[in-house]
């Protein structure tokens, strides 16, 4: 396989992880859209060694933003 051929696959892959991560987004919205705005704010301040992961978090500001509460 030449340079191109494994730079094509790198990309394949990448554009692959992408398009699942846009699916756990999109889930995790609609999860997070049944949650009450008190619950949403918990999450994107959480922090420490448990806290939420940012696409937990940007799922949660970005519900937060759409009700105009941030």
């Amino acid at each position: 396989m030449g340079f191109w051929g494994s730079v094509g696959k790198a990309a394949k892959a990448v554009g692959e992880g992408m398009i699942e991560a846009g699916k756990e987004y999109k889930a995790l919205k609609m999860e997070y859209a049944e949650k009450s705005s008190e619950e949403l704010h918990e999450i994107v301040k959480s922090d420490g060694f448990f806290k939420n992961s940012t696409r937990e978090k940007s799922a949660a500001y970005a519900i937060l933003k759409e009700r105009g509460e941030v």
